[in-house]
């Protein structure tokens, strides 16, 4: 079993109608729901599942931003995660970029 916490930022006065769609994806649950910044957790079988489940977060509409911030894998030691593998919203570059200006 793999959990992963996921933080969502959509369009704050879109956020609740967001919440209800990730909410009916399979293994999801929104926990929290703050003028927009969503707390989610994602479990699954399956560690590929975690990224195409981001993606399909991110072409989500009204969503901002996804950000994986916590992985578990209970059990299956030979089907490690590659960090590299989860899609980044490119955030991190854009600030990188403006520190540098």
């Amino acid at each position: 079993m793999n959990i992963s916490g996921v933080l969502v930022y959509a369009q704050p006065d879109k956020a609740d109608a967001v919440s209800k769609t990730l909410s009916e994806f399979d293994g999801v649950e929104v926990h929290a729901n703050d003028h927009g910044k969503l707390v989610v957790t994602i479990e699954d079988e399956n560690t590929g599942a975690l990224a195409d489940r981001v993606i399909q977060f991110q072409d989500l509409p009204h969503i901002l931003s996804v950000a994986v911030v916590y992985h578990h894998d209970e059990g299956n030691d030979d089907e490690l995660i590659d960090p590299a593998t989860i899609p980044s919203c490119g955030c991190n570059e854009l600030n990188s970029q403006e520190a540098t200006q």
